[in-house]
């Protein structure tokens, strides 16, 4: 196909559209080239850093917390505490794979 410079091939409309049979695209789309979070070690389940990016995210987070928890009282507190979490989450979700869990290796 054609080829814009830096952008790779265009393609026509409706071209790679749907994946092929058995493929299933993910459902949150990575905003990152490289994850900065990825699958924990067993046996816990989630996200842990894998790159200065996401230790980075996790320091910020935690300053924010401290913070939080230093400055705000009351409903005000219980309002942003939370809120800190779901977009700690949602950064996980855009910048890294899936949550779950590796095995550790035996020996």
């Amino acid at each position: 196909g054609a080829r814009r410079p830096g952008r790779g091939p265009l393609l026509r409309p409706g071209a790679g559209a749907d994946p092929p049979r058995g493929v299933t695209r993910p459902a949150v789309r990575r905003l990152t080239a490289k994850a900065w979070f990825g699958p924990r070690r067993a046996p816990n389940w989630g996200w842990a850093p894998l790159t200065w990016q996401g230790w980075a995210t996790i320091g910020v987070f935690l300053a924010a917390i401290v913070v939080c928890g230093e400055f705000l009282h009351g409903i005000t507190k219980g309002i942003v505490e939370p809120a800190l979490v779901v977009v700690l989450v949602v950064v996980c979700l855009l910048t890294g794979g899936k949550p779950g869990w590796r095995r550790r290796p035996r020996g």
